[in-house]
């Protein structure tokens, strides 16, 4: 979990690696995902002869939601608090659509966190700990989604309903929602039929939490 935090990884479906990485247990050289695979958190899903590939996912349900917990819990980094007590009030800012309980889920998380575990300036930081809980709901989210203008940091699937969620560090919700139009991350979903939320989330290194979100549905603001 340690060395997951350290490297900033947090998504481990459909992870792609070669056979000869997976086969590799270096003890100088330690690396994650070998390390998974051979304690049995992530199994083959597939392979692909041609290039020797494999691709890697969590063997069951119970596997993800435990490895998941830990890992959230670990980035929160406090013995005293839980992620599960985070995701009821996410799921009930998603079901309400409401920019403010967003905001005070995610600062429920980022308030765990010990200063001398707080990664000052690291937006990857923030960006682990959103995936994860997110992850933790059984709602699909996939961060670093590349599109042709850009890469949009997280987009969320639930109850049929597509959230495209851009992250700023020191900056404004206002650019982030800028950016998430200007580059068309959601133009994929136009003809989806589903309902579009564009969410525009600024960090706050000072104060380490959210410092603002601008929640839009298609160009009508809710909250």
């Amino acid at each position: 979990m340690k060395m997951c935090c350290e490297q900033h990884l947090y998504k481990f479906e459909e992870i792609s690696i070669n056979q000869d990485e997976l086969g590799n247990f270096d003890i100088e050289n330690l690396k994650i995902i070998p390390i998974l695979f051979q304690t049995g958190y992530l199994t083959i899903k597939s392979e692909n002869p041609v290039f020797r590939n494999y691709k890697l996912t969590f063997p069951n349900q119970e596997v993800r939601e435990s490895y998941l917990r830990n890992l959230a819990d670990q980035y929160i980094g406090s013995n005293s608090y839980s992620s599960s007590n985070i995701l009821e009030t996410l799921l009930e800012s998603l079901n309400n659509k409401d920019a403010d309980l967003l905001k005070m889920s995610i600062n429920k998380a980022f308030a765990q966190i010990p200063y001398d575990l707080w990664q000052r300036e690291n937006d990857q930081y923030y960006h682990a700990i959103v995936h994860l809980l997110f992850s933790l709901l059984n709602v699909y989210i996939f961060s670093e989604v590349h599109t042709q203008q850009g890469r949009a940091d997280a987009i969320v699937i639930y109850e049929d309903q597509i959230y495209c969620m851009e992250f700023k560090l020191d900056q404004s919700a206002q650019d982030a929602l800028d950016q998430i139009l200007a580059r068309g991350y959601t133009e994929r979903f136009k003809d989806s039929g589903k309902p579009i939320h564009h969410i525009g989330i600024n960090f706050s290194s000072d104060s380490k939490k959210v410092e603002e979100i601008i929640w839009e549905r298609d160009s009508d603001p809710i909250g």
